[in-house]
């Protein structure tokens, strides 16, 4: 009976005892959630202010006072609903040019305005002796149309023939300025041994080097890297020697030359699978 009884008071004070930390750590919980929603309430007051004057800043023109702000019934009138309108004018201008490609620019655009402006169907409705009148003052007219569109097409194929001979032109200083660039870093990384195959090779050369020599060792195989390999994008931030104006230390160049010689053993063992095949 001793035991018995025992038991079942042992029982009994163990139930009470889980139920109490149940909830205590209830309790608790709540009010560590009620403490991080202050803090959130504390952080958004401080970011509510630049948060809402940035947005404001965006969207001035769309605001009360902006000029976007009220907007009258005959500015929407003129906007197109869709774009089925400018996508047709594309078609027609497409199908002509497949068409008619050595048709006159004029010749081309005035049929497409015609056909989009209704002109035909204006014409029709007017009197007979006005469509005359329209049609002669037309025929008179068109030699002097004619001989203004030719000088104009001229024109026009002068400015095409000027604009490729500026791109060319930019095209070859931009690769005699590339050229220069793997140039230089080749004369450069050859200083130290020329490209580093591996991340054991990098730390055999980098070991007896000041940490002066050491950075610009690694700055010109980089160089080498983004130039004459050229096993990223020129613009990846992996070649790059500083951030946000300050130098980048040694060890975060050394990490990105390392990342960039796995890269380039990756990329040779891809092309001698390919070569295998």
């Amino acid at each position: 009976m001793f035991s018995c009884g025992y038991n079942k008071n042992l029982y009994i004070a163990a139930y009470e005892n889980s139920v109490e930390t149940s909830a205590s750590d209830s309790f608790e919980s709540g009010k560590s959630e009620s403490i991080k929603k202050k803090d959130l309430v504390k952080k958004w007051e401080g970011a509510k202010h630049p948060f809402l004057c940035s947005t404001q800043k965006q969207f001035a023109d769309y605001l009360p006072g902006g000029i976007h702000h009220l907007i009258s019934d005959e500015i929407i009138q003129t906007v197109p609903k869709s774009n089925r309108l400018c996508e047709s004018v594309f078609g027609n201008v497409t199908w002509e040019y497949r068409h008619a490609p050595n048709q006159r620019v004029v010749r081309r655009s005035t049929k497409i305005e015609a056909h989009f402006n209704g002109l035909f169907d204006w014409y029709k409705s007017k009197p007979e002796k006005e469509q005359e009148d329209i049609l002669r003052e037309a025929i008179l007219s068109a030699p002097e149309l004619e001989k203004a569109a030719a000088a104009e097409e001229i024109q026009l194929q002068d400015a095409i023939y000027n604009r490729i001979c500026e791109r060319r032109a930019a095209n070859i200083i931009a690769d005699g300025i590339k050229q220069r660039k793997k140039e230089t870093a080749s004369k450069n990384a050859d200083k130290y041994g020329g490209e580093w195959l591996s991340e054991d090779i990098m730390n055999d050369h980098l070991r007896d080097l000041s940490d002066a020599e050491k950075r610009k060792a690694v700055a010109a195989q980089l160089k080498y890297h983004q130039f004459v390999l050229e096993t990223e994008p020129s613009k990846s931030k992996l070649f790059t020697l500083s951030f946000k104006g300050k130098q980048k230390s040694l060890q975060s160049l050394i990490g990105q030359l390392n990342h960039l010689i796995n890269l380039r053993q990756e990329q040779n063992d891809d092309d001698g699978g390919e070569d295998d095949e």
